[in-house]
């Protein structure tokens, strides 16, 4: 029994695919209308998302600064043991090149990028450096850089108060608890062959790998505070911009060194329950 189509039968299906397949064609696109309420859409989820963006770039930059701190200082403490020497973590100010102004003339006379680059580098960049190594003869010392000139990642610096005052932060339920700030003495900057000592702050540990007092000699318990912010650099001075303002004392983020193992850890203000 035949049951093939007649040509007027097939070209009556043809014509019916073609213009389904139209129909779909047209159903599948989008108005203009829908495509600018999805845009819309997009740019409010966007500008909710930016804000938590923000808050975890800030957050990886205090943990990697944290992170490099608490290495940088069991590194002067391990050197300190290796060698049987103090070794001494020194830091760049906000006064730096104020304070030595008299020291800078030789520093300039043969100019560098690479120095260029340190000095903008004030309350981000420090160091290690030994002033005497084992076998120095009595009376005479060899200074060594331990370490080259190191800055903390962009967005996070040490607070201005810990180089000129001292810092007070709030504790919850406590009386407050007052940071002392740097001490400071004379140093080969920025190299022990460069010719010039500036006056820089520091934090010693002694042969015993123990942080210590420059004013004693005994251990004794050191802080160095971080903070968020920008420091703007320019010609004779720097601005500072803390961000949230006060959060270097009321939501504080503290490297503490014992003094007497020399350890450090990171201490951060617990929110009362």
């Amino acid at each position: 029994m035949a049951t093939g189509y007649n040509s007027k039968q097939i070209d009556m299906k043809s014509g019916l695919a073609e213009h389904s397949g139209i129909k779909r064609q047209r159903s599948g696109a989008f108005t203009l209308l829908e495509l600018m309420l999805v845009v819309a859409i997009i740019a409010v989820l966007a500008g909710m998302a930016l804000p938590h963006l923000r808050g975890i770039s800030k957050s990886n930059s205090m943990q990697a600064a944290t992170r490099q701190l608490l290495d940088d200082v069991a590194l002067a403490r391990q050197r300190a043991l290796a060698h049987r020497t103090d070794v001494y973590m020194v830091f760049l100010h906000d006064r730096v090149k104020e304070d030595n102004n008299d020291r800078l003339g030789a520093l300039f006379a043969q100019p560098t990028s690479e120095l260029d680059s340190l000095l903008v580098g004030e309350l981000r960049a420090y160091a290690l450096i030994a002033l005497r190594s084992v076998g120095d003869q009595p009376g005479q010392s060899y200074p060594k850089y331990l370490t080259q000139w190191r800055k903390l990642p962009e967005g996070v610096y040490i607070p201005l108060e810990k180089f000129n005052f001292g810092l007070t932060v709030v504790e919850p339920n406590v009386p407050d608890r007052v940071i002392a700030k740097f001490s400071r003495m004379d140093f080969p900057f920025p190299y022990v062959n460069s010719g010039t000592n500036f006056t820089l702050p520091f934090i010693k540990f002694n042969s015993q790998g123990q942080c210590v007092s420059p004013e004693t000699g005994n251990p004794d318990v050191e802080y160095i505070p971080l903070t968020h912010g920008s420091v703007f650099y320019m010609t004779n001075s720097i601005s500072v911009v803390e961000t949230p303002p006060g959060e270097s004392t009321n939501n504080y983020n503290l490297i503490r060194i014992d003094g007497m193992t020399g350890r450090a850890k990171l201490e951060r203000k617990e929110i009362p329950q």
